[in-house]
């Protein structure tokens, strides 16, 4: 961030005072373990594409995609979520992507209200996955009928990585 704002502060500078800059400072491309990883994930469930985001994440740090909704439960303050969640964690390692995560589901079951009592039933399944894929190549994890207590859902992942910009010095 420095740089970034240092290369701003020069040109800034040298356009007021009218000063020629030979050189701007340039910013060093990133390492390995801060390389840039977009995920492309497409969630399935009986053909019908429950969401297809796209986020970008840095190598070895964990993302989070979440397709949720807010119940009320009667005679409670707080409203309790369900839906999808998937996180994963991409790693660039050897030119290939090696990857840990989780795919939960949680769903409102049922809500019951008797003469002085009311009750509420959730159900959460969860998977945990791991894997190594090449870029660009696409990656299906699939959670089965039985697991999600209904139809099964699929998980598409393809793994890209973004092309780095780096600055270079002005030339005149």
């Amino acid at each position: 961030m420095r740089s970034v704002l240092g290369v701003g502060l020069v040109c800034v500078m040298g356009c007021v005072t009218g000063q020629h800059v030979a050189q701007l400072p340039t910013i060093p491309p990133p390492t390995l373990e801060g390389r840039q990883i977009m995920v492309e994930c497409k969630m399935v469930k009986g053909g019908d594409i429950l969401s297809a985001p796209k986020i970008i994440t840095l190598s070895g740090r964990e993302a989070e995609i979440a397709i949720t909704s807010q119940h009320s439960i009667p005679g409670l303050q707080t409203q309790v979520e369900t839906g999808i969640q998937l996180t994963i964690n991409p790693v660039l390692v050897n030119g290939q992507v090696a990857f840990t995560g989780s795919y939960s589901i949680k769903e409102k079951q049922d809500i019951t209200q008797a003469a002085e009592t009311t009750s509420a039933a959730f159900i959460t399944r969860e998977m945990f996955f791991k894997g190594i894929a090449a870029p660009d190549e696409k990656t299906v994890i699939e959670m089965s009928a039985e697991q999600t207590g209904g139809e099964p859902i699929q998980v598409n992942l393809l793994f890209s990585l973004p092309v780095s910009v780096s600055l270079t010095p002005a030339t005149r």
